[in-house]
């Protein structure tokens, strides 16, 4: 799902930050 790609995608954003 899209939801599933963003949701990976935001979490290592997160881990960026």
């Amino acid at each position: 799902q899209l939801i599933d790609r963003v949701e990976q995608i935001t979490k290592e954003q997160n881990y960026q930050r």
